[in-house]
């Protein structure tokens, strides 16, 4: 498993995990300024990923954040995007969390139509990605390194893909979003009251705090100790 820390934000139906999800990242974009603006202009913004499990939750996801935080860099990933466009959009989230952005170019390869004039989602770069697409650790691809990751729907148990094979989309989840080897960083997953036995099953063995958590500490706190060791 990932250096991830996780947690589960509950909901009573799904149509609220939409809610949920715009108020996770509009605590983190809150807690994200006060670093943003001691560090200066050479600054990174704080990357979120968030994982779904389709196109349609994917979209959702994308046009609940950009109306609640228009100017957060979003940018999505999934299976009709050809390579080229994947790697595109990989290169620019790698770029957004480790530097200001210098021109338009590179906003319209992280997907934001907006100005960053310092308010409503600024220190954000939010990458909305499905299965398909995440980085493939296995195979040398270097994992996302999210200061945070937003689960917005458990992996699927049904008859083709079993309790071990859904625990295992979960680990891969972790790893690719966040990867290994420095501080551990908050996995959140949003689970409707009807996903909480599956949820139970692909998390197993692996210990999990209910929301909420402090955010400033726990995500803001850790990323920027971890930037400022690494220099960048």
């Amino acid at each position: 498993m990932a250096d991830a820390l996780h947690f589960r934000c509950s909901t009573n139906i799904r149509a609220e995990k939409l809610s949920c999800l715009v108020d996770l990242i509009t605590q983190s974009s809150l807690a994200s300024l006060s670093p943003t603006e001691v560090m200066g202009d050479n600054v990174c913004r704080l990357p979120v990923v968030v994982i779904v499990n389709t196109r349609d939750s994917l979209d959702a996801c994308t046009s609940a954040i950009t109306n609640a935080l228009p100017n957060a860099l979003v940018a999505q990933l999934h299976a009709d995007l050809s390579m080229e466009d994947r790697h595109l959009i990989l290169e620019g989230y790698r770029f957004a969390k480790n530097f200001n952005l210098p021109d338009a170019e590179t906003l319209e390869i992280v997907g934001s139509k907006k100005d960053n004039d310092g308010s409503d989602g600024a220190g954000l770069v939010v990458l909305l990605v499905t299965d398909a697409c995440l980085p493939f650790v296995a195979n040398g691809e270097a994992p996302l390194g999210a200061a945070l990751v937003i689960q917005m729907d458990v992996p699927m148990l049904n008859l083709s893909n079993s309790s071990s094979d859904a625990r295992a989309t979960y680990s891969c989840r972790a790893r690719a979003a966040i990867g290994d080897g420095h501080k551990p960083r908050p996995f959140v997953s949003i689970v409707a009251s009807n996903e909480v036995e599956s949820f139970d099953v692909v998390t197993k063995g692996i210990k999990v705090e209910e929301m909420p958590f402090d955010f400033q500490t726990i995500v803001v706190g850790g990323w920027w100790s971890h930037k400022s060791k690494v220099g960048t």
